[in-house]
Protein backbone atom coordinates (compact mmCIF):
# COMPACT_ATOMS: atom_id res chain seq x y z
CA UNK A 1 0.00 0.00 0.00
CA UNK A 2 1.33 3.44 -0.95
CA UNK A 3 1.24 6.26 1.55
CA UNK A 4 1.61 9.95 0.79
CA UNK A 5 3.72 11.71 3.39
CA UNK A 6 4.28 15.43 3.59
CA UNK A 7 5.52 17.98 6.09
CA UNK A 8 4.27 21.57 6.34
CA UNK A 9 6.67 23.93 8.05
CA UNK A 10 6.73 27.72 8.37
CA UNK A 11 10.44 27.81 9.24
CA UNK A 12 13.54 26.05 7.99
CA UNK A 13 16.95 25.36 9.48
CA UNK A 14 20.13 26.25 7.62
CA UNK A 15 23.39 24.35 8.02
CA UNK A 16 25.36 25.48 11.07
CA UNK A 17 28.64 27.34 10.70
CA UNK A 18 30.18 25.24 13.50
CA UNK A 19 31.74 28.26 15.22
CA UNK A 20 33.34 27.93 18.62
CA UNK A 21 32.00 30.42 21.20
CA UNK A 22 35.28 32.37 21.14
CA UNK A 23 34.92 32.92 17.37
CA UNK A 24 31.32 34.15 17.37
CA UNK A 25 32.10 37.83 18.01
CA UNK A 26 35.08 37.98 15.59
CA UNK A 27 32.96 36.30 12.91
CA UNK A 28 30.15 38.81 13.49
CA UNK A 29 32.55 41.77 13.29
CA UNK A 30 34.20 40.32 10.17
CA UNK A 31 30.81 39.89 8.50
CA UNK A 32 29.73 43.45 9.33
CA UNK A 33 33.03 44.95 8.13
CA UNK A 34 33.02 42.90 4.93
CA UNK A 35 29.46 43.91 4.13
CA UNK A 36 30.34 47.54 4.89
CA UNK A 37 33.35 47.43 2.55
CA UNK A 38 31.22 45.88 -0.19
CA UNK A 39 28.60 48.62 0.20
CA UNK A 40 31.25 51.36 0.21
CA UNK A 41 33.21 50.12 -2.82
CA UNK A 42 30.18 49.42 -4.98
CA UNK A 43 28.32 52.62 -4.08
CA UNK A 44 31.46 54.59 -4.98
CA UNK A 45 31.35 53.10 -8.48
CA UNK A 46 27.60 53.65 -8.77
CA UNK A 47 27.74 57.28 -7.67
CA UNK A 48 30.81 58.03 -9.78
CA UNK A 49 29.07 56.80 -12.93
CA UNK A 50 25.72 58.36 -12.04
CA UNK A 51 27.11 61.83 -11.20
CA UNK A 52 29.41 62.16 -14.21
CA UNK A 53 27.62 62.76 -17.51
CA UNK A 54 30.73 61.86 -19.50
CA UNK A 55 30.31 58.30 -18.23
CA UNK A 56 26.72 58.02 -19.43
CA UNK A 57 27.77 55.79 -22.32
CA UNK A 58 26.77 52.21 -23.20
CA UNK A 59 30.01 50.70 -21.86
CA UNK A 60 29.71 52.40 -18.47
CA UNK A 61 25.97 51.79 -18.27
CA UNK A 62 26.81 48.11 -18.69
CA UNK A 63 29.49 48.47 -16.03
CA UNK A 64 26.90 50.15 -13.79
CA UNK A 65 25.01 46.85 -13.61
CA UNK A 66 27.97 45.01 -12.09
CA UNK A 67 27.95 46.75 -8.67
CA UNK A 68 24.15 46.56 -8.65
CA UNK A 69 24.42 42.80 -9.10
CA UNK A 70 27.11 42.55 -6.41
CA UNK A 71 24.95 44.53 -3.99
CA UNK A 72 22.03 42.18 -4.65
CA UNK A 73 24.17 39.14 -3.88
CA UNK A 74 25.82 40.63 -0.80
CA UNK A 75 22.52 41.93 0.58
CA UNK A 76 20.91 38.54 0.03
CA UNK A 77 23.67 36.82 1.99
CA UNK A 78 25.31 39.00 4.67
CA UNK A 79 22.37 40.46 6.69
CA UNK A 80 20.89 37.01 7.28
CA UNK A 81 24.32 35.55 8.05
CA UNK A 82 25.44 38.16 10.58
CA UNK A 83 22.04 38.20 12.30
CA UNK A 84 22.14 34.42 12.68
CA UNK A 85 25.67 34.63 14.10
CA UNK A 86 24.62 37.30 16.60
CA UNK A 87 21.39 35.56 17.63
CA UNK A 88 22.98 32.09 17.51
CA UNK A 89 20.13 30.64 15.49
CA UNK A 90 20.05 29.16 12.01
CA UNK A 91 16.28 29.13 11.56
CA UNK A 92 14.71 31.15 8.78
CA UNK A 93 11.11 31.59 7.70
CA UNK A 94 10.05 29.94 4.48
CA UNK A 95 9.17 33.27 2.84
CA UNK A 96 12.54 34.79 3.79
CA UNK A 97 14.30 31.68 2.53
CA UNK A 98 12.42 31.90 -0.78
CA UNK A 99 13.39 35.56 -1.22
CA UNK A 100 17.03 34.81 -0.40
CA UNK A 101 17.07 31.92 -2.88
CA UNK A 102 15.57 34.16 -5.57
CA UNK A 103 18.17 36.89 -4.98
CA UNK A 104 21.00 34.36 -4.90
CA UNK A 105 19.98 33.04 -8.31
CA UNK A 106 19.59 36.56 -9.64
CA UNK A 107 23.14 37.20 -8.43
CA UNK A 108 24.54 34.27 -10.32
CA UNK A 109 22.27 32.24 -12.60
CA UNK A 110 23.50 28.70 -12.89
CA UNK A 111 26.19 29.01 -10.19
CA UNK A 112 24.70 26.21 -8.21
CA UNK A 113 23.99 22.75 -9.54
CA UNK A 114 20.73 20.87 -9.25
CA UNK A 115 20.65 18.26 -6.54
CA UNK A 116 18.52 15.24 -7.33
CA UNK A 117 18.36 13.69 -3.88
CA UNK A 118 14.86 13.82 -2.40
CA UNK A 119 14.10 13.54 1.29
CA UNK A 120 11.38 14.88 3.59
CA UNK A 121 13.04 17.30 5.97
CA UNK A 122 13.09 20.90 7.18
CA UNK A 123 16.88 21.17 7.33
CA UNK A 124 18.81 22.81 4.49
CA UNK A 125 22.34 21.47 4.15
CA UNK A 126 23.86 24.79 3.20
CA UNK A 127 24.60 28.10 4.88
CA UNK A 128 22.26 30.07 2.60
CA UNK A 129 19.02 29.37 0.73
CA UNK A 130 19.08 28.33 -2.91
CA UNK A 131 16.84 26.49 -5.31
CA UNK A 132 18.59 23.08 -5.10
CA UNK A 133 18.38 23.14 -1.30
CA UNK A 134 14.67 23.98 -1.38
CA UNK A 135 13.96 21.30 -3.98
CA UNK A 136 15.76 18.77 -1.80
CA UNK A 137 13.03 19.22 0.81
CA UNK A 138 10.26 18.25 -1.61
CA UNK A 139 8.82 14.78 -1.13
CA UNK A 140 7.32 14.50 -4.62
CA UNK A 141 8.80 14.05 -8.07
CA UNK A 142 11.06 16.99 -8.97
CA UNK A 143 12.72 15.52 -12.07
CA UNK A 144 11.19 18.19 -14.33
CA UNK A 145 12.57 20.94 -12.08
CA UNK A 146 15.98 19.26 -12.04
CA UNK A 147 16.05 18.94 -15.84
CA UNK A 148 15.01 22.56 -16.30
CA UNK A 149 17.58 23.77 -13.77
CA UNK A 150 20.28 21.68 -15.41
CA UNK A 151 19.35 23.09 -18.82
CA UNK A 152 19.49 26.68 -17.51
CA UNK A 153 22.85 26.03 -15.85
CA UNK A 154 24.41 24.41 -18.94
CA UNK A 155 23.03 27.10 -21.25
CA UNK A 156 24.09 30.08 -19.10
CA UNK A 157 27.51 28.67 -18.18
CA UNK A 158 28.18 27.38 -21.69
CA UNK A 159 27.19 30.67 -23.32
CA UNK A 160 29.28 32.74 -20.89
CA UNK A 161 32.25 30.40 -21.37
CA UNK A 162 32.06 30.71 -25.17
CA UNK A 163 31.90 34.51 -24.91
CA UNK A 164 34.93 34.57 -22.60
CA UNK A 165 36.93 32.25 -24.87
CA UNK A 166 35.99 34.25 -27.99
CA UNK A 167 36.99 37.52 -26.31
CA UNK A 168 40.36 36.21 -25.13
CA UNK A 169 41.14 34.71 -28.54
CA UNK A 170 40.42 38.09 -30.14
CA UNK A 171 42.69 39.84 -27.62
CA UNK A 172 45.43 37.26 -28.23
CA UNK A 173 45.29 37.71 -32.01
CA UNK A 174 45.33 41.50 -31.61
CA UNK A 175 48.44 41.38 -29.42
CA UNK A 176 50.23 39.00 -31.81
CA UNK A 177 49.40 41.10 -34.87
CA UNK A 178 50.55 44.39 -33.34
CA UNK A 179 53.68 42.99 -31.70
CA UNK A 180 53.83 45.92 -29.32
CA UNK A 181 55.14 45.38 -25.81
CA UNK A 182 52.75 48.01 -24.44
CA UNK A 183 49.75 46.24 -25.99
CA UNK A 184 50.88 42.90 -24.57
CA UNK A 185 51.37 44.44 -21.13
CA UNK A 186 47.87 45.95 -21.13
CA UNK A 187 46.37 42.68 -22.34
CA UNK A 188 48.06 40.67 -19.60
CA UNK A 189 47.11 43.27 -16.99
CA UNK A 190 43.46 43.30 -18.07
CA UNK A 191 42.99 39.62 -18.82
CA UNK A 192 44.85 38.49 -15.72
CA UNK A 193 42.46 40.23 -13.35
CA UNK A 194 39.44 39.00 -15.32
CA UNK A 195 40.73 35.42 -15.21
CA UNK A 196 41.14 35.57 -11.43
CA UNK A 197 37.45 36.37 -10.96
CA UNK A 198 36.39 33.83 -13.60
CA UNK A 199 38.50 31.03 -12.09
CA UNK A 200 37.13 31.85 -8.64
CA UNK A 201 33.55 31.37 -9.83
CA UNK A 202 34.52 28.17 -11.65
CA UNK A 203 36.19 26.80 -8.51
CA UNK A 204 33.05 27.46 -6.48
CA UNK A 205 30.88 25.67 -9.04
CA UNK A 206 33.21 22.64 -9.16
CA UNK A 207 33.28 22.42 -5.36
CA UNK A 208 29.56 21.57 -5.40
CA UNK A 209 30.09 18.82 -7.98
CA UNK A 210 33.13 17.04 -6.54
CA UNK A 211 32.17 14.40 -3.99
CA UNK A 212 35.53 14.42 -2.19
CA UNK A 213 35.26 18.11 -1.25
CA UNK A 214 34.48 18.43 2.45
CA UNK A 215 31.29 20.24 3.58
CA UNK A 216 33.40 22.89 5.33
CA UNK A 217 35.31 23.56 2.10
CA UNK A 218 32.01 23.93 0.26
CA UNK A 219 30.81 26.38 2.92
CA UNK A 220 34.02 28.39 2.51
CA UNK A 221 33.62 28.44 -1.28
CA UNK A 222 30.01 29.54 -0.84
CA UNK A 223 31.06 32.42 1.42
CA UNK A 224 33.79 33.42 -1.05
CA UNK A 225 31.15 33.68 -3.78
CA UNK A 226 29.46 36.53 -1.91
CA UNK A 227 32.65 38.06 -0.47
CA UNK A 228 35.49 38.15 -2.99
CA UNK A 229 33.77 39.25 -6.25
CA UNK A 230 31.79 42.15 -4.68
CA UNK A 231 35.03 43.45 -3.12
CA UNK A 232 37.34 42.81 -6.08
CA UNK A 233 34.99 43.79 -8.93
CA UNK A 234 34.83 47.53 -8.06
CA UNK A 235 38.64 47.60 -8.08
CA UNK A 236 39.14 45.56 -11.25
CA UNK A 237 36.28 46.88 -13.36
CA UNK A 238 35.88 50.26 -11.65
CA UNK A 239 38.99 52.01 -10.38
CA UNK A 240 41.11 50.07 -12.86
CA UNK A 241 39.24 51.90 -15.65
CA UNK A 242 40.95 55.21 -16.38
CA UNK A 243 37.82 57.30 -17.04
CA UNK A 244 36.11 56.13 -13.85
CA UNK A 245 39.27 56.72 -11.82
CA UNK A 246 39.57 60.28 -13.15
CA UNK A 247 35.87 60.95 -12.55
CA UNK A 248 36.16 59.66 -8.98
CA UNK A 249 39.12 61.94 -8.26
CA UNK A 250 37.14 64.89 -9.63
CA UNK A 251 34.25 64.04 -7.29
CA UNK A 252 36.67 63.96 -4.35
CA UNK A 253 38.03 67.38 -5.31
CA UNK A 254 34.51 68.81 -5.47
CA UNK A 255 33.76 67.38 -2.02
CA UNK A 256 36.92 68.96 -0.59
CA UNK A 257 36.02 72.35 -2.09
CA UNK A 258 32.48 72.10 -0.70
CA UNK A 259 33.66 71.47 2.88
CA UNK A 260 36.25 74.27 2.84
Amino acid sequence: MDYNFSIYATSLTLESLDLLPCYVLPAFIFGILTYGVILLFNFIILLTIALNRKLHKPMYILLFNLPVNDLIGATAFFPQLVSSILLQTRTITYSACFIQALLVHLYGVGSLVILSAMICSTKIVDIFCNNPSLMKLVCGDINSNNYFGLFVMVFSQGLSLMIVLFTYIQILFTCISRRQSDAKRKAIQTCGTHLIVFLLCTTVILSYRLQNVSPNAQKLCGIMTFTVPPVVNPIIYGMHTKDIRIAFLMVLKKIKVTFR
